[in-house]
């Protein structure tokens, strides 16, 4: 089980591209400054050292990626000097909108190739809609953001 969850977490997520998140990117990119800012600003002109730069970064990823995380592995066993029947291991997955679970629980046991570990949701939420900038705690958090990189 251990090397079957090993492979889900250390596979990579396609990067999704999209008005929202290189604004990010362009903002973040001005608050950086230097190359490292170049870069962010201008992302469709250097996409592979880019992409390497969200991928370094799990913030960066969260805004372009699905992301998986190991938070719990339990099992059922008493005792600490024998092998349980069963194992459990808990990933935290963050969806981008607009991705199907059933879809990503499929490539999940695709990744895992092991037939005999199940995966079943144990909570889920629905999508939740970008903040608008408009909102006044928005100026808060963008005012807070400038004074610790400015």
């Amino acid at each position: 089980m251990v090397s079957a969850v090993n492979r889900v977490l250390k596979s990579k997520e396609k990067l999704q591209f999209n008005e929202l998140n290189t604004t990010i990117l362009h903002l973040l990119g001005d608050m950086e400054g230097g190359t490292k800012g170049f870069f962010l600003k201008n992302i469709h002109l250097m996409t592979p050292v880019a992409r390497a730069i969200i991928r370094k970064n799990p913030l960066y990823l969260s805004f372009f990626a699905n992301t998986i995380s190991l938070t719990r592995i339990q099992n059922e066993g008493l005792s600490h000097n024998s092998i349980p029947n069963e194992v459990g291991a808990l990933l935290d997955c963050r969806l981008w909108p607009g991705i199907k679970t059933e879809d990503f629980i499929n490539k999940i046991k695709r990744q895992l190739k092991n037939k005999n570990i199940t995966v079943e949701v144990v909570l889920e939420t629905p999508d939740a809609l970008p903040t608008k900038p408009d909102v006044f705690l928005y100026g808060s958090i963008e005012k807070s953001i400038h004074s610790v990189y400015s």
